[in-house]
This record gives C-alpha cells, sequence and structure tokens, in this order.
C-alpha cells in the first residue's frame, strides 16, 4: 500500500510538470522554432536561432523595462512581451491598467520623466491620450511611456528598447 501513495504521488507531480508547460518542436526548410508554454506564469517562449520571444505575464521584468511603474496598476490580460533577436537587439514592454483617472497618472509620470521628454498630450471628452520618450529617435537606447484613457480605465503601455 505504502508503494502504491508514493507511485500515487510520483505520478501527480509528473502530471503537475506536463500540465505547467509544454514544449512543441517545428521544423521548416527556413529552420527550427520552439515553442514552450507554462501555464503557471501564463507565458510562451518562441526562439529560433536569430530571435527569442516571451509573451505573457511573466515575461518582462522591471529591471528590464528601466522605467517606473505606476503604483496600484495592474498588468493587462495580455501582459508582457519581450523579444531578442541577433540583428535588430531588444525590445521589453508591458501593458498595465488602473482606474486612476488619466489626470493622475499623467502627473505622476510627468513627475518621474525627464523634463523635455513629453511627446503629446491631448485631453477630449471621448478619450485621453499622452506620450513620453526617454532618449531621442534613433538612439540606442530608448524608453517610451503612452498612457491612454476610454471608458473607466487608465491604459499605460511602458517600452524599452535596446538596438544592437
Amino acid at each position: 500500500m505504502r508503494s502504491f501513495l508514493i507511485f500515487l504521488a510520483c505520478g501527480l507531480i509528473m502530471f503537475d510538470l506536463w500540465a505547467c508547460t509544454n514544449k512543441k518542436t517545428i521544423v521548416t526548410s527556413e529552420g527550427t522554432t520552439t515553442i514552450e508554454t507554462n501555464r503557471l506564469r501564463h507565458t510562451m517562449k518562441i526562439s529560433n536561432k536569430r530571435e527569442t520571444a516571451m509573451i505573457g505575464r511573466g515575461a518582462v521584468t522591471e529591471t528590464e523595462l528601466d522605467l517606473p511603474l505606476y503604483p496600484g496598476a495592474i498588468p493587462a490580460q495580455t501582459g508582457g512581451l519581450a523579444v531578442k533577436s541577433v540583428k535588430e537587439g531588444t525590445l521589453h514592454q508591458v501593458s498595465l491598467i488602473t482606474k486612476d483617472s488619466f489626470d493622475q497618472v499623467y502627473q505622476w509620470y510627468k513627475q518621474r520623466l525627464p523634463a523635455n521628454s513629453e511627446q503629446t498630450h491631448m485631453e477630449n471628452g471621448g478619450g485621453s491620450i499622452a506620450s513620453f520618450l526617454v532618449g531621442k529617435m534613433g538612439d540606442r537606447d530608448q524608453k517610451s511611456v503612452l498612457i491612454t484613457q476610454s471608458n473607466n480605465l487608465t491604459t499605460i503601455l511602458l517600452t524599452h528598447t535596446e538596438k544592437s
């Protein structure tokens, strides 16, 4: 009976591991691509010899973004995107949402980003938008913040790119 319980426990652990991750390999004339999903972290990783992309909630860390995160904002359902390309460089992007007003979020970022980084700021009855750019267009290292509001939600799109 004891060995059966140990076998059952091992089987449950193996099932949990199988249910948490899934890996598929696709071979075409252009090369091999691997797709891995991790259901617990809600992420998908797609990779080949030239690029790697991670999509989902655990795809991007605050350190990789190198931008301030608005307090209380939560990741949007899509989560984040991290792309590493041998030729192009890296891209880290996260979409956050909050019920705080557009103006609260806008003022918070305006205080924390460099003085000349604001690119756009428009508000009207149907929605609002503001954008900030840290670095100049064409710089090797560039960060941006895009704030939009529609209905009762404010969305914050944080992007950090580093060119090769």
